[in-house]
């Protein structure tokens, strides 16, 4: 399921801007 992967990488995605402290 493409879905279910792209959502897993929009989740990293976030997690890395998080990281960096942007919000």
């Amino acid at each position: 399921m493409i879905y279910v992967q792209s959502l897993s990488e929009l989740q990293q995605l976030a997690n890395r801007d998080v990281a960096r402290g942007g919000c």
